[in-house]
């Protein structure tokens, strides 16, 4: 990976401290935040997190049982 964008430094960050987390729930954190450098919508998030698991720094396993197949996310060695 390049240089990482303040998007995602600030997304692997959040995965880092509250894992395992939801992209759902990354995005209701950045919602409550008073930070305003990243925006919590889907079309900023799902990318970044896209990003994060190709380039290793992040794993997904999929939540059981849940039909929308949402992700619990964490960071790798890589990413810590």
């Amino acid at each position: 990976m390049g240089e990482m964008t303040d998007g995602e430094a600030t997304v692997l960050s959040l995965i880092e401290r509250m894992q395992p987390i939801t992209a759902y729930q990354i995005r209701k954190v950045l919602a409550a935040s008073p930070t305003t450098n990243i925006s919590n919508s889907t079309g900023k998030i799902y990318p970044i997190i896209e990003r994060l698991k190709a380039d290793g720094l992040i794993a997904a396993t999929a939540v059981e049982g849940d039909a929308r197949g949402a992700e619990r996310l964490t960071c790798t060695e890589q990413g810590r």
